[in-house]
């Protein structure tokens, strides 16, 4: 398997552009994008989710683009505390898509079935 940290591309810290990631037969989640390697995105989500908020460990995955469709970050299920919200208005801005609130208010309330 090839590295693909090596040679990644990676976003400015608190600017990680937020994902709905479509995992074959299951549940789409919401990550933030890291970085990219040519096709293949490093994501990041939480495990656990307590609320929009708060969140325990992190984890973080290679997908390839394909799955993964950007949006707002009003949109996301969970908002990183730190993130740069000037940034990210300015993005949801230009976004047009909007993930299906029923499939997200389905997710277990206590975590992703992560990929």
């Amino acid at each position: 398997m090839t590295d693909l940290t090596q040679g990644m591309h990676r976003y400015e810290v608190y600017r990680y552009p937020y994902v709905e990631v479509r995992v074959p037969d299951k549940m789409p989640i919401h990550a933030q994008i890291l970085g990219w390697n040519g096709d293949m995105i490093f994501i990041s989500a939480p495990r656990e989710l307590l609320d929009r908020y708060s969140y325990g460990q992190q984890y973080t995955q290679w997908v390839h683009k394909d799955q993964a469709r950007r949006i707002r970050s009003t949109d996301s299920e969970w908002i990183s505390p730190g993130d740069d919200t000037a940034w990210h208005e300015r993005e949801d801005a230009k976004i047009n898509y909007r993930p299906d609130p029923w499939t997200i208010l389905a997710q277990h309330p206590h975590g992703h079935d992560v990929p």
